[in-house]
């Protein structure tokens, strides 16, 4: 099967509205595959806020991480991208990857920066949820910075 086209005659919230109900038809997970690579997702969205933190915080002489300090260095968006494309790969199914790949797509229709990030916050709370937990459960809720910063992550990959 695969992703298939929506209808052209079908208007933009009409196929927003049809893609986040199609996500969340299914309770235990959006799609298939997507629930086993809930830790990983989070994981890599941690250290995407971490690193973020250490860059801006990083200028400022004597505050935290000035470059003085010897703390360990944190990882690039990069390489952060470079280590959970693997488990993303070698866990989900062929159609799911592609469904991702089709909202990445879909999201790159959208004309600014500020409706690219809405998008993301409207998709991922439905695309990534916990394994066999509810939609908005207290886990869901306390990862769900992490989550957005990752989902953004891989959209953009």
């Amino acid at each position: 099967a695969g992703v298939g086209k929506l209808p052209d005659n079908m208007t933009p919230s009409l196929s927003a509205a049809m893609v986040l109900e199609s996500l969340s038809f299914v309770p235990l997970e959006s799609l298939e595959g997507m629930s086993k690579c809930y830790d990983a997702i989070v994981a890599a969205g941690t250290a995407l806020l971490d690193s973020e933190e250490e860059n801006q915080a990083g200028g400022a002489p004597g505050g935290p991480f000035s470059p003085g300090d010897n703390k360990e260095k944190k990882p690039t968006k990069s390489e952060i991208m470079n280590a959970l494309a693997p488990v993303l790969i070698t866990t989900l199914e062929q159609p799911s990857g592609e469904a991702i790949l089709a909202l990445a797509r879909l999201r790159k229709l959208c004309g600014t920066h500020r409706y690219r990030r809405r998008f993301v916050q409207r998709v991922a709370p439905s695309l990534v949820r916990p394994p066999h937990s509810a939609m908005w459960c207290l886990r869901h809720q306390n990862d769900m910075e992490a989550i957005l910063a990752a989902t953004e992550m891989i959209f953009d990959a």
